[in-house]
């Protein structure tokens, strides 16, 4: 049945060559969009029961959260980065200033 779907990306080829007679497949959504898939395989015809196909959700949801986990944690580095950057430039910038202002005899 989900062979025969034109917009699989499951053919018969590719079944015949990975030896697996049943799949099962659980998308890794982030707020609606899916940035990946779980694939699981049997070489036997036989189905994913409830509690496998559940566990299977389960972890999907839990490795999109991850994912987003590392990214948010990657854009915090970068951010970060650039604030120390743009610290170490200010200062620069006032240790400047105040040894020219320091050097100035008063008035």
């Amino acid at each position: 049945m989900f062979l025969a779907d034109p917009k699989s990306i499951i053919s018969k080829e590719g079944q015949r060559l990975g030896g697996y007679r049943t799949i099962l497949g659980v998308p890794l959504l982030r707020e609606g969009i899916s940035i990946g898939v779980i694939m699981l395989t049997r070489s036997e015809v036989r189905p994913f029961g409830d509690k496998q196909i559940e566990l299977v959700a389960t972890f999907a949801d839990q490795a999109v959260i991850a994912i987003e986990n590392v990214r948010l944690f990657d854009e915090v580095q970068a951010r970060t980065r650039e604030l120390a950057e743009a610290l170490k430039q200010q200062d620069g910038n006032l240790r400047g200033v105040a040894s020219h202002l320091l050097a100035r005899p008063a008035s």
